[in-house]
């Protein structure tokens, strides 16, 4: 199986490397969405909880006191999320751009690789920053699940989403690390696909 897929993406040409980049990336993007819904269930839920067990004083600054602690925890979870989106932007930016440029004409590639080559490499730092950010999430949440009861089922739920999208954004770091090497010439280039060429009519 692992032959096979790494004999599938031998075959992809530039274009259809950025096409695959692109597709990726906007499976992340959901799973972004996933992650500040989940946040906001866990915070609207905790709070609604607090407000009816709150019957004696001391309960009641325990649960205010709590309450301010998961408030904060939820801000620094804003954050890490918005600094997700503007990872997610930079990389629409810069896919974007290199498939614009990657191709002088129809089914014609650049001969220069550096533009290629410069891409990957800031690809690469952003894909190990979203990493870091996702870490970071998945670490937050878990310290907010914490001060919620029974919040074990929608906490593995969003373990695993997590999971799943920092799988996906390694799979993307080793792929750029192979277009790279492409561009600098330390790995045979890989096929690109030629424009199809008109068929001559029989002679009779």
């Amino acid at each position: 199986m692992k032959e096979q897929e790494e004999a599938s993406d031998s075959s992809l040409s530039e274009e259809e490397r950025i096409e695959l980049l692109e597709h990726e990336e906007k499976s992340d993007r959901i799973w972004l969405w996933v992650v500040s819904l989940v946040g906001g269930f866990a915070l609207l839920v905790w709070l609604v909880m607090s407000l009816i067990s709150s019957l004696g004083v001391e309960s009641e600054v325990l649960s205010v006191d709590n309450v301010q602690a998961m408030e904060q925890r939820v801000a620094t979870l804003e954050k890490s999320v918005e600094r997700l989106e503007r990872l997610v932007a930079m990389q629409d930016e810069q896919l974007a751009s290199l498939k614009a440029n990657q191709f002088t004409g129809l089914h014609a590639p650049i001969d220069d690789k550096s533009s290629v080559g410069r891409v990957s490499l800031v690809l690469q730092a952003q894909e190990k920053d979203y990493q870091q950010v996702m870490d970071g999430l998945k670490n937050g949440m878990r310290d907010l699940a914490n001060m919620l009861p029974g919040s074990r089922s929608w906490l593995s739920d969003y373990s695993e989403a997590i999971d799943q999208a920092q799988v996906s954004s390694r799979k993307r770091v080793t792929e750029l690390q192979k277009w790279s090497l492409e561009a600098k010439g330390e790995l045979p280039a890989r096929p690109t696909p030629l424009a199809p060429q008109a068929q001559t009519p029989a002679t009779p």
